[in-house]
């Protein structure tokens, strides 16, 4: 299982999805701003990184942005709590600058759970350090 970086300044969401991941048999490490992301990034191995789109200060794309520019190896999924008519552009933009796949929430546990499989399959061979 990969070892996961959840980014949201969502207290409670944090709280539901950090648990949702650790019953799936993830090793969660929770952050709640972008700057903290990129810091955990820095000093720990991690291979994927869930992060809120939507977020104060750094927002999702600029930490998408910032993870590519920094040269990280990793799968991000982006999270957005956007209203529906912004969903699908959200999207758009997050999985056109590289994440693995965007979901609004409320998630489907199931169906989320499904998706990260597959995107994190690649990593299942590489320990993390």
């Amino acid at each position: 299982m990969p070892d996961i970086l959840l980014v949201d300044d969502d207290p409670s969401f944090a709280d539901y999805m950090t648990t949702l991941l650790r019953r799936d048999g993830h090793r969660v490490t929770c952050v709640d701003s972008g700057e903290q992301a990129l810091d955990h990034l820095s000093a720990h191995a991690c291979q994927v990184v869930i992060t809120d789109v939507l977020m104060p200060d750094m927002d999702g794309i600029e930490l998408l942005r910032e993870i590519g520019q920094r040269g990280h190896d990793v799968a991000v999924i982006g999270i957005t709590g956007a209203d529906l008519a912004l969903n699908d552009l959200v999207a758009r933009l997050f999985e056109a600058m590289g994440a693995a796949f965007v979901t609004p929430k409320p998630i489907e546990p199931k169906e989320f759970l499904a998706r990260l499989a597959r995107h994190a399959a690649r990593f299942r061979s590489e320990p993390a350090a």
